[in-house]
C-alpha cells in the first residue's frame, strides 16, 4: 500500500506522472519533427491533419503519446489532479535531458538555472500549499458550465489562430486553445478513474464522461499538432506548459474540491513558488536549443 510522502504526495502517484511526462517529452520531440512549421492557410484543416499523420515520426509519437496517457491515468487513479497536473511541468526537464543525450544539445546555466527553478518551484508549492484530494460530490450543472466555458475559448482562441497573419499571435492562441482542451481533457481523465474505482468497468460505458474523454484527447492532439505548426515553438511551448496546469487545477478545486491551505502566509508562498515555476518553464521553454530547425512546409 502506498503511503505518503511529508504527507503530500503519493508515491505512485508521482513515479507514475513522472514516466507520463517523460514519454511527453519524447513524443514532442518526435511529433514536432513531424509537423514542421505550416504557412497560415493550412492550419486546422483537413490536408494539414492528413500529411501529418502520415509522417513516420507522427505514428511512433502517437505510439508515446498513448504510453504517456496511459500513465497519466494510473497516476490520477492514486493522486488528485491538484497534485498530477503540477508535477507533467517536468516534462520540460526530461526535453532538455533527451536533447542533450539524443541531438547531443551542448547545455550550459541558460538550460540548468530553468531545470533548478521548476524543480524547486514545484516542491516549494508542494511543501508550501499541502494540496489533497478533494470529495466534492459531483454537480452536473458545474460540468456543464465548465465544458461550455472550455469550448467557447478553444473555438474562439482557433478563430483567431487561424485568421491572424502574424505567426507569434497563431502560436500564442493555438497554444492556448489546445492547453485548455488538454485541461478539460485531465479532469474528464480523473472523473472516468474516479468512476472506474467506485462501480467497475461496465458502468463506465452507460455514462457520458468516458465518451468525453476519448473526443477530447483527439482533439487535443489535432490541437496540439497545430500549436506546433503554427509559429514560434519558443512562444507556444511555456504557454502549453502553464495555462494546461493551470487550467487543471481550477477544475481540480472547483470541480472535485481538491485543497490547498489558503492563509495570508501560505498564499503568498504559493505565488512565490508558482512564480518561481513559471519563471522557469518561460525561460527553459523559450530557449531556441530545444528545438530542432525545420524549414516551412507548402
Amino acid at each position: 500500500m502506498a503511503t505518503s510522502i511529508m504527507g503530500i504526495m503519493l508515491p505512485l502517484s508521482v513515479i507514475f506522472t513522472l514516466f507520463s511526462a517523460a514519454f511527453n517529452a519524447s513524443s514532442t520531440i518526435l511529433q514536432r519533427q513531424a509537423t514542421g512549421t505550416q504557412e497560415k492557410h493550412i492550419l486546422y484543416s483537413r490536408n494539414f491533419f492528413t500529411q501529418v499523420t502520415r509522417h513516420p515520426l507522427f505514428l511512433i509519437g502517437t505510439v508515446l503519446q498513448l504510453l504517456a496517457a496511459a500513465f497519466h491515468l494510473l497516476a490520477l487513479s492514486q493522486g488528485s489532479l491538484i497534485i498530477v497536473q503540477p508535477l507533467l511541468t517536468l516534462d520540460l526537464v526530461f526535453l532538455v535531458l533527451f536533447m542533450h543525450f539524443r541531438y547531443k544539445l551542448k547545455t550550459g546555466k541558460q538550460e540548468w538555472i530553468p531545470v533548478a527553478a521548476i524543480v524547486l518551484g514545484l516542491c516549494a508549492f508542494f511543501i508550501v500549499s499541502h494540496p489533497e484530494s478533494g470529495h466534492a460530490p459531483y454537480v452536473s450543472l458545474k460540468w456543464v458550465l465548465t465544458i461550455i466555458f472550455g469550448a467557447l475559448a478553444i473555438g474562439i482562441c482557433m478563430v483567431i489562430a487561424k485568421i491572424s497573419d502574424s505567426a507569434k499571435v497563431r502560436a500564442v492562441f493555438s497554444a492556448l486553445a489546445t492547453a485548455i482542451c488538454y485541461g478539460l481533457n485531465s479532469g474528464f481523465a480523473k472523473l472516468v478513474v474516479t468512476q472506474l474505482k467506485s462501480h467497475g468497468l461496465f458502468p463506465l460505458f452507460i455514462h457520458w464522461p468516458i465518451y468525453a474523454l476519448i473526443v477530447s484527447a483527439i482533439f487535443s492532439v489535432v490541437l496540439m499538432q497545430n500549436a506546433y505548426a503554427s509559429g514560434p515553438l519558443v512562444t507556444s511551448q511555456p504557454i502549453l506548459e502553464t495555462v494546461g496546469p493551470l487550467f487543471s487545477s481550477f477544475i481540480a478545486i472547483i470541480l472535485f474540491g481538491d485543497f490547498v491551505r489558503h492563509s495570508p502566509v501560505a498564499i503568498a508562498g504559493e505565488v512565490l513558488s508558482s512564480a518561481v515555476l513559471i519563471w522557469g518553464i518561460f525561460k527553459l521553454g523559450g530557449s531556441n536549443k530545444l528545438y530542432i530547425k525545420h524549414k516551412p512546409r507548402h
